[in-house]
């Protein structure tokens, strides 16, 4: 089972994409956070496999945490999602459109995740 985390400042955007990955076997939701400090405090307590930045969130700088995430978690998954430009981020490898929930799942479960189609860089 992956556990997974959210990090964003729109509730709204969070329990979109936590409904849609709740209905997923496999994943549990083990927490969310809209402010960076906290959400690092609570990655720490909870330890999830795979953390969920909202990249599009502008009340976040969502690059100084993934590298905050990546330098005190480096065992932890990263995936920016952004649904102003509709792409999914996994921070050390490419950026890729999104073309559904299952796209998203394939980041979160897979080691490698499967080719997805690929947008710029």
């Amino acid at each position: 089972m992956k556990r997974f985390f959210m990090v964003s400042g729109f509730p709204l955007f969070c329990e979109g994409v936590i409904a849609l990955l709740r209905e997923k076997n496999g994943l549990e939701f083990v927490g969310r956070e809209a402010h960076p400090d906290r959400a690092i405090a609570q990655i720490e307590g909870v330890r999830p496999d795979v953390v969920i930045v909202d990249t599009g969130d502008v009340t976040c700088d969502a690059s100084a945490l993934v590298m905050r995430i990546l330098r005190e978690h480096c065992e932890i998954k990263i995936i920016g999602l952004n649904l102003h430009d509709n792409t999914i981020c996994l921070f050390h490898e490419e950026r890729h459109s999104i073309r559904g929930v299952e796209d998203l799942m394939n980041a979160i479960q897979a080691d490698d995740p499967a080719p997805l189609d690929r947008k710029g860089g």
